[in-house]
């Protein structure tokens, strides 16, 4: 099967937050969230098992979800797509409020949500989350963010947990960013940094 034919399909970008009992908050990107019902408002969307976001929504069942507008700095998708809430604490630099509990993120977003879940379903690698969504608010008039938009033209990558993740083939002479995916054509400098996950000139590996 060509998996490129699923790149036709039409996807957003959006940012879900949650936090745990203990009050650590956790966020992670994610693309695969759809309406399902308007009275009540009901949505799906769906996380990688191994996302520490993902494990912190099954317990806390309560999460905020910000729809990425087209003016929001990469820097939120670097820290939110390509970090582990396990390893740094991702809202360190990034300007959120506190809506019921919950953190929402004020950096040019189009939107938010406050939600809770309502049922998962296992679908091996991912986990389908239904969620009825209790309160919302538009916070800009910036168009939202399209997956194809955060393909062409911030020139993003999924990564390799993302459902929606293709292996590309490497032409000669490129150096591939081992964080995000980022590739770049030609000898770079070693103070080169990143533009999509931030990460220094020592994540690019010259693949042929």
């Amino acid at each position: 099967m060509d998996k490129k034919a699923l790149q036709a399909m039409s996807y957003g970008m959006y940012l879900l937050t949650t936090v745990s009992e203990e009050g650590k908050k956790y966020g992670c990107i994610l693309n695969t969230a759809t309406q399902v019902t308007s009275e009540p408002v009901k949505i799906c969307f769906h996380l990688n098992k191994e996302n520490e976001t993902t494990k912190q929504l099954l317990q806390s069942k309560n999460f905020a979800l910000s729809v990425l507008s087209t003016k929001v700095h990469p820097n939120v998708i670097s820290i939110f797509g390509f970090q582990s809430s396990k390893d740094v604490d991702k809202f360190q630099e990034i300007a959120f409020e506190m809506v019921d509990g919950l953190p929402v993120i004020q950096e040019k977003m189009s939107a938010w949500m406050i939600g809770n879940i309502l049922e998962t379903v296992d679908m091996g690698s991912h986990i389908s989350f239904f969620a009825e969504i209790k309160k919302g608010e538009r916070q800009t008039d910036f168009d939202a963010m399209t997956y194809d938009y955060y393909h062409q033209v911030i020139q993003g990558k999924a990564p390799k947990k993302a459902p929606t993740y293709v292996e590309e083939p490497v032409e000669e002479n490129t150096y591939v960013c081992d964080v995000c995916g980022y590739r770049v054509q030609g000898e770079i400098s070693d103070d080169f940094v990143c533009p999509i996950c931030g990460m220094p000139r020592s994540h690019f590996k010259k693949q042929n």
